[in-house]
């Protein structure tokens, strides 16, 4: 009876165990419905969105260069039913596909949509830079998006004969508080305005009285004390191109500076600004 009543509290167990796999194995996961692009912002970035179905736990987004083969392309995740993808490449054709999950089950990929890009764009700004150890992947002109017709502007010095071209980079730019915002700006002279690498100073002349590209740092954290930034010894410009037919100019920079503490009166640093990037058209009526 011993050995008959155990048999019995087995089959039970087995019975329940089966009936639980088979359970998970038939959850349903729906196909994303409604997947579009919401916004395609300044010629590099891309806002989807979809509808919200039942028993969904997350859904993935894989997206690379229109026409490239799925499992090749970026993944992300999303556990909202929409997602803002940066730093894309200016002006480039894209696809994207979407998919559920539920539990551990996955719906099929749909897709692709594609995002249209613009056969001529008249103005754009896209600046990237790591700030003391933070990545920055979408800095524009402070407002951008307000008022985008002026990507650069050309500013005059009293005591120096030559324009400068402005290249500003701001990380909230409808920010109007300014209170975490990280801003770069970038001045070069229009004897640089030519590919080639090229001292970044603090100073918009050098030692010698020339005219120099320099570099200014606005750097406030809503976390910390006011602060007020002071650029360092070492900076450098390299201008990868400078187009006038195109009106384009792009390049990459880096440069050390310091914080100081406006309460307190304490300097930190020195902190790195290190693989800044930058990309934007000529627009202002200076080059027409």
């Amino acid at each position: 009876m011993k050995k008959q009543f155990s048999l019995i509290i087995l089959l039970t167990l087995l019975i329940v165990g089966c009936a639980g796999d088979d359970t998970e194995e038939n959850i349903s996961c729906d196909l994303p419905s409604n997947f579009t692009i919401v916004n395609y912002t300044n010629l590099v970035k891309v806002d989807l969105g979809w509808d919200e179905n039942e028993n969904t736990t997350f859904w993935e987004i894989e997206y690379a260069l229109q026409g490239f083969t799925q499992g090749e392309g970026t993944i992300i995740s999303s556990e909202i039913n929409s997602v803002t993808i940066n730093n894309l490449s200016f002006n480039a054709a894209y696809d994207f596909y979407i998919r559920a999950k539920c539990g551990n089950v996955f719906s099929d990929w749909i897709g692709p949509v594609t995002n249209t890009p613009e056969e001529t764009p008249q103005s754009y700004a896209l600046m990237t830079a790591n700030i003391k150890g933070i990545q920055y992947d979408y800095m524009v002109p402070f407002l951008w998006g307000v008022f985008t017709d002026n990507a650069v502007s050309i500013i005059s010095y009293g005591d120096v004969e030559e324009p400068f071209l402005r290249v500003q980079g701001n990380s909230t730019p409808q920010d109007v508080t300014f209170d975490n915002s990280k801003e770069i700006n970038l001045f070069i002279p229009e004897s640089n305005w030519a590919v080639g690498t090229y001292n970044l100073g603090v100073d918009n002349t050098d030692n010698s009285g020339s005219p120099q590209p320099h570099v200014n740092l606005i750097y406030n954290d809503a976390n910390q004390d006011p602060t007020q930034a002071y650029e360092g010894e070492f900076g450098e410009l390299i201008i990868t191109e400078f187009n006038l037919e195109d009106k384009v100019i792009k390049g990459t920079f880096e440069f050390t500076f310091t914080l100081y503490n406006v309460n307190t009166g304490e300097t930190t640093g020195p902190f790195d600004c290190l693989d800044g990037t930058f990309e934007y058209s000529l627009d202002d009526e200076y080059f027409d």
